[in-house]
């Protein structure tokens, strides 16, 4: 009667260390697979920002031409489009809360929570 009971207690401790061991693995795997997401949504944001950076620098040299055609002026064609970029630079940092601070919050507690 004791050695069966010492032979099953014996069972039941690696039946459950297998299943300690088999609940690390899944916890292991959970989170490769998250930051595994989490890295891809970085990488393809990245992308899509050097590439929207990359045409916006070419569209904003045409504009540059175009308008210097158009004023007959290079100097003043700049002058406009500087004046431009300033008066954009000024109110994104005036409102820089509403509209760099808080999406990039929301962005982060969405990319963490999936």
């Amino acid at each position: 009667m004791n050695q069966n009971f010492l032979m099953d207690v014996g069972e039941n401790l690696e039946y459950a260390k297998t299943i300690i061991k088999n609940e690390v693995k899944l916890q292991k795997l959970d989170l490769i697979e998250s930051s595994a997401g989490i890295v891809g949504k970085v990488v393809a944001g990245l992308t899509v920002a050097i590439i929207s950076m990359l045409v916006f620098s070419l569209v904003l040299g045409i504009g540059i031409v175009y308008l210097s055609e158009v004023l007959g002026s290079l100097i003043l064609a700049l002058g406009i489009v500087a004046g431009f970029f300033l008066l954009l630079g000024l109110l994104i940092y005036l409102f820089r809360k509403q509209i760099i601070v808080k999406p990039m919050i929301n962005i982060f507690y969405q990319l963490f929570n999936d």
